[in-house]
């Protein structure tokens, strides 16, 4: 039998940590930045929760503002001030 090491039991909660911690980076802060917290960068009741979805390249796939779409599969469906 052999015992989990311990990087094995601490590193996936790190990187979850992490997760959490480069999302605000990209979500939070620069909403708080722009004092648009929490109305903008965060998902949560009375936000608008807006998303944006990225391909493994990071080229921009779908973005959803105020539930509807607005960017679909790379194209710009909606004109406005987001772009």
């Amino acid at each position: 039998m052999t015992r989990p090491s311990p990087s094995h039991i601490l590193v996936p909660p790190i990187v979850e940590e992490l997760k959490s911690d480069a999302l605000k980076v990209i979500t939070q802060n620069p909403a708080k930045s722009l004092k648009l917290y929490p109305k903008k960068g965060a998902i949560q009741i009375g936000s608008d929760a807006d998303i944006v979805v990225m391909d493994k390249d990071l080229n921009i796939e779908y973005v959803f503002a105020k539930g509807k779409i607005m960017v679909k599969e790379g194209n710009v469906v909606v004109k406005g001030t987001f772009e």
